[in-house]
């Protein structure tokens, strides 16, 4: 497990703005959690509106949860929209463009997001080791991403404390390199949250928005696992035995 602790000072070079002095600190934290096979990493580029199925949890101050299914908003809009006053949107290529997360009333904790449903990983910026010498900037496919980042810079943004967890690393059973030949690099996740802790988000803050960055990827779902095949294989051949007739 790593962690990584960020000022609120933050300089947006590639968004053509300048970010301003936030309240709170990020946290950021890597953890490997349950490992998840993908076939290959198909786009480095996804819009909002290409995430369909993703599901996002809220957990709120009160002990209750609601879990949404993302989906297409718009042309390269997507997301999600709660009766219960929360709203969680990206619009647009996920490298470049922000997600804003929106209450009017309800009070979050926290929000997971969960990629797989919609073959969707989490894209962090590779961090540099061994590897590098090979000319290695991530997952074969994935090119380089962006870790969570909160945009001041927006108006009326939260200024609150944030720990972003990305888990469940995604890895490639054949990579390019062997060195990385089934194990993750470490660069790709299934999962984010963002816990806002003991400050819920929406309640006692006045500002009730958090827009940030979080680049994604595409990929082709998961491999079945052995067991599952297995499992798939006993079901059939049952099924072929109820299909047989009977002999007296």
């Amino acid at each position: 497990m790593k962690k990584i602790f960020i000022a609120g000072l933050a300089f947006f070079g590639s968004l053509g703005m300048i970010g301003t002095t936030v309240a709170g600190t990020v946290t950021l934290d890597y953890q490997t959690g349950t490992l998840v096979p993908a076939l290959k990493i198909t786009e480095f580029s996804p819009d909002g509106a290409s995430m369909i199925g993703m599901t996002v949890t809220a957990f709120f101050a009160d002990g209750n949860s609601e879990t949404l299914a993302w989906a297409s908003l718009g042309v390269t809009l997507g997301g999600v929209e709660s009766a219960n006053g929360w709203s969680l949107s990206e619009s647009g290529n996920t490298y470049f463009n922000p997600w804003t997360l929106a209450s009017t009333g309800a009070e979050i904790q926290k929000i997971v997001l969960d990629g797989l449903p919609g073959n969707t990983v989490f894209d962090i910026k590779y961090k540099a080791n061994a590897v590098a010498k090979l000319g290695l900037s991530g997952t074969t496919g994935s090119v380089v991403g962006w870790d969570f980042q909160v945009l001041p810079a927006f108006p009326n943004n939260y200024s609150g404390d944030i720990t972003a967890t990305y888990s469940n690393m995604v890895y490639l059973p054949i990579e390019k390199y062997p060195i990385h030949l089934g194990k993750p690099v470490g660069d790709v996740f299934r999962t984010l949250t963002i816990d806002f802790g003991t400050n819920s988000f929406g309640s006692f803050d006045t500002l009730t928005k958090l827009t940030f960055r979080a680049d994604t990827d595409k990929m082709i779902a998961p491999v079945p696992e052995p067991a599952t095949l297995l499992l798939f294989a006993t079901g059939l051949a049952g099924l072929a035995a109820l299909g047989r007739p009977r002999r007296n």
